[in-house]
């Protein structure tokens, strides 16, 4: 439970005068915690150290030395959470965090939720393929995801996609149905 582990890992500081507690040495405790995306510590004289901290929100999944590894929307991984979550989507790939936020922010831009899609997968070539929902298999390219993400929002909206298994965005100023 993150609280208890919070608690034990602040109690070094309980006990101590307000005046000889660093405030950077309890940011540099709560650092340790992945799950924590933002905290304010303040000393209230004569004797209270004021907390106050929220978690991040955690967006998607991947595999790491076979343990579900978690990613926080503050750019960190995050193995251990007290809550298991079901609907999150799966990267594969080696999974580089700062294209994968990347990536999220032009897909949130471009009007869509990161629960839209099942799977991310991740190329070495540097690109994305997207498990979009129903299955439907999104191939984009290496350079231009505003450009191809504008034009798969395009697509979903003006046809019936149904009947389709992917659509690849990999050639500039084309798509392919199939």
């Amino acid at each position: 439970d993150l609280k208890k582990d919070l608690k034990l890992s602040l109690d070094q500081f309980y006990n101590l005068s307000i005046f000889s507690v660093r405030l950077e040495n309890i940011s540099d405790t709560l650092n340790n915690y992945s799950i924590v995306s933002e905290y304010k510590v303040k000393k209230i004289f004569p004797s209270v150290i004021k907390i106050e901290l929220s978690k991040t929100k955690i967006l998607a999944y991947f595999f790491e030395d076979n343990q579900k590894t978690y990613i926080g929307e503050n750019g960190k991984k995050i193995v251990k959470i007290s809550k298991v979550l079901d609907e999150l989507p799966l990267i594969i790939g080696d999974v580089d965090i700062e294209k994968f936020l990347n990536l999220k922010r032009i897909l949130i831009q471009s009007g869509f939720k990161l629960d839209d899609f099942n799977k991310f997968y991740f190329f070495k070539s540097n690109r994305w393929d997207l498990v979009y929902k129903d299955n439907l298999k999104i191939k984009l390219p290496e350079k231009n995801l505003n450009t191809s993400i504008n034009l798969f929002k395009q697509i979903i909206e003006n046809q019936n996609i149904s009947d389709l298994n992917i659509i690849d965005l990999r050639i500039k100023n084309k798509f392919i149905l199939l």
